[in-house]
């Protein structure tokens, strides 16, 4: 049977778009070049190719001629882009809890990321990658990635966090100003992976956004979305295989 194409949520690929609101056109010509003008936001269970998102991303930045779009657009979306993974993090117990959260619920958002939390002797590594070959160019998601668990992580803490390092796997772009604004700690590229660095203590903060008694609701909510999402993804995959199936028995005759 093929494998399956990875996805991601429509949910984020229509809030990258909606914070472009001055570049509309170009946005369209890059939805239809790359065949994502029929995706539903509306719906939460729906998916795009992941690999359509990223070569979207790294057009825009290139049709834009702005080479941090990644950047730019984690400052303009809201905690609504990763639905109720985002909002379970905001109402975790502790900052820990959180990304423990979204680390169990990564899929609910994108197929094929890896993301790890590693607790040192004296700090917390969080480290975040698309973990498939096959897909373009991702520097325009991983700083997007990074910058924008950055936003959530001062969302959550009410910005008493601070930032020890920055890591990125790409190689560094000629102008890295932005990069020391927006996280204003050392920024280091042709790293093994894209990590943030952050005191170990802040893994014992606790939310200054949410009340963490919404937690065991959104995360009951968010595991049945998860259930449906698999039971639709499961019946899909014999739906292919018996086609498949079909089209090798007829050209075998």
């Amino acid at each position: 049977m093929p494998a399956r194409e990875p996805t991601i949520a429509a949910s984020v690929v229509q809030s990258l778009c909606d914070a472009l609101p001055d570049h509309q056109p170009v946005v369209q010509q890059g939805l239809r070049r790359f065949s994502l003008t029929r995706f539903s936001a509306q719906d939460s269970h729906h998916r795009v190719p992941l690999k359509s998102y990223l070569r979207l991303f790294e057009w825009l930045a290139e049709e834009l001629e702005s080479p941090n779009l990644g950047l730019e657009l984690s400052d303009r979306t809201g905690v609504e882009t990763i639905g109720a993974v985002g909002y379970l993090f905001l109402s975790s117990a502790t900052l820990e809890q959180a990304f423990n959260s979204m680390i169990r619920n990564i899929q609910a958002v994108q197929d094929v990321s890896y993301m790890a939390l590693t607790l040192g002797t004296r700090y917390a590594l969080v480290s975040y990658r698309v973990a498939h070959h096959n897909l373009a160019e991702c520097r325009q998601d991983n700083e997007y990635s990074l910058a924008f668990m950055w936003r959530l992580i001062q969302l959550y803490t009410g910005s008493s966090c601070p930032l020890v390092q920055v890591d990125f796997g790409h190689a560094p772009p000629q102008d890295i100003a932005v990069h020391k604004r927006l996280f204003r700690a050392p920024v280091l590229f042709n790293q093994p992976n894209n990590n943030i660095y952050l005191p170990l203590s802040a893994m014992k903060l606790t939310s200054a956004a949410l009340d963490s008694n919404l937690f065991p609701i959104l995360e009951a909510q968010l595991n049945e979305s998860v259930a449906q999402q698999a039971r639709a993804q499961r019946f899909s995959d014999q739906v292919i295989e018996v086609l498949s199936d079909d089209v090798l028995r007829e050209g075998a005759r």
